[in-house]
């Protein structure tokens, strides 16, 4: 998309949610609210935020989001990060004897293979995947218990 200005996610999303969707007729978009915009952009590079500079400061002046945007920002990145896994995997890009070289991985395919002695290596994936997300959760939340 070089050719065409290039192509940034988030902004896209928000032109989707602010002019693409067109389903009432007094507005256009979904008439969102501006923290759940805001949520959309999540993280926008300074060079696209002047792009959109009116609404969209904060993130020139590198301010953080709202904490319900960073929350957002944050589950996001733990269920693509997994998710990536799983693709690769899917797609043959990695291996599962590549994956238990990486030791977290390992130890939780370790533990999953012990509670279910015959199943079968896409279900060790699967169920792996979902414990290591499960304990990314858990120990975020443990974390922000422990410090509010």
């Amino acid at each position: 998309m070089k050719a065409y200005g290039g192509f940034e996610h988030n902004l896209q999303s928000l032109r989707i949610v602010d002019v693409l969707e067109n389903d009432y007729v007094d507005f256009k978009g979904l008439n969102l609210t501006f923290e759940t915009r805001e949520g959309i952009l999540k993280h926008c590079s300074n060079k696209n935020a002047l792009k959109i500079r009116s609404k969209w400061e904060r993130f020139i002046q590198k301010k953080q989001p709202s904490l319900e945007a960073q929350l957002v920002n944050f589950a996001d990145e733990i269920a693509y990060n997994h998710h990536d896994i799983d693709d690769g995997f899917r797609s043959g890009l990695l291996t599962f004897d590549q994956l238990q070289d990486v030791p977290f991985f390992n130890e939780i395919a370790l533990e999953v293979k012990s509670e279910s002695p015959s199943i079968n290596e896409r279900q060790c994936m699967r169920a792996t995947i979902r414990r290591m997300m499960n304990i990314f959760i858990m120990d975020s939340m443990s974390y922000l218990k422990q410090n509010r």
